[in-house]
């Protein structure tokens, strides 16, 4: 799609129009009309030849680049994101960038945090100054191609202290992660079963190492929703806490419980079933 056009009482608001590589991939976009996002702005898009987005670039209708609203991606080999890039002037510098790793099984393992943030936004063209933050900042004047509205846009770049947030988020985080997780874990982990097999089958130990379901099952698998998934005479069903069966074991295949439901099979064919295995 090429061209959209917006009217609102047989009257056109804004066409926007598109354009797109050889590879159908986004090359550009621009909006005309009077309901246009900051009256003629537009932008180019560029990819690399796996199709990933590298850089946008958003402009005025006389194609100044717009404060605050330029982008820049980086990849490697493997499409795993190596560096960003943000902001930037009408002149296109002044770009904040961020560095990604990557581990060699493609997860990330640390990344930069920008020092600054931008904040953008509208105001009467009235008015020469805005504040920001607490602080008068002057918008950015505008050329006489562009409409009297235009000249009521601005864009701050705010800057903020990362050591003390970021020690401060982490901590509070791993604060939390210890009141909410370590009493009930604690609480849990002396109620838990394991797994254990060797020659004679599969069975469950508590966390003292004493058996509290014997090693009958030909397999077994961790508890989950107060049921284990089990394995006799090569028909798969579920035991509770004591070993008891509460499923009989009648299913050619099956996973184990989760949230109320646990998928089964029989003649290959799959579905579910509950706890009253229904």
């Amino acid at each position: 799609m090429g061209q959209i056009t917006f009217a609102n009482g047989g009257q056109t608001r804004m066409t926007t129009t598109k354009q797109y590589d050889c590879l159908n991939r986004l090359a550009s976009s621009s909006s005309t009309g009077l309901a246009a996002p900051k009256a003629g702005e537009g932008g180019t898009y560029g990819s690399d030849p796996l199709g990933q987005v590298t850089n946008g670039l958003k402009s005025w209708a006389d194609t100044t680049l717009v404060e605050g609203e330029q982008f820049q991606y980086g990849f490697d080999t493997t499409g795993n994101r190596t560096r960003t890039a943000e902001g930037g002037d009408s002149s296109g510098a002044g770009l904040r960038t961020a560095n990604y790793h990557a581990n060699l099984l493609s997860q990330y393992t640390n990344r930069d945090v920008p020092d600054a943030f931008d904040v953008l936004g509208l105001a009467l063209a009235t008015k020469s100054t805005e504040v920001v933050n607490g602080r008068p900042h002057s918008k950015t004047p505008r050329s006489s191609v562009r409409t009297a509205s235009l000249s009521s846009s601005f864009e701050r770049a705010i800057k903020v202290k990362r050591e003390g947030a970021k020690l401060f988020t982490v901590f509070a985080m791993v604060l939390f992660w210890l009141l909410a997780w370590f009493p009930c874990r604690t609480a849990a982990s002396t109620n838990e079963l394991y797994v254990i097999s060797n020659s004679k089958g599969v069975g469950y130990i508590d966390h003292s190492g004493k058996v509290v379901i014997p090693q009958i099952f030909e397999e077994g698998y961790p508890f989950s929703d107060d049921l284990a998934l089990i394995m006799k005479k090569n028909k798969y069903g579920f035991i509770g806490r004591s070993g008891t069966i509460v499923i009989p074991a009648a299913f050619d295949g099956a996973m184990s419980f989760w949230e109320g439901l646990a998928p089964v099979a029989n003649n290959g064919l799959w579905g579910f079933i509950d706890k009253t295995a229904l």
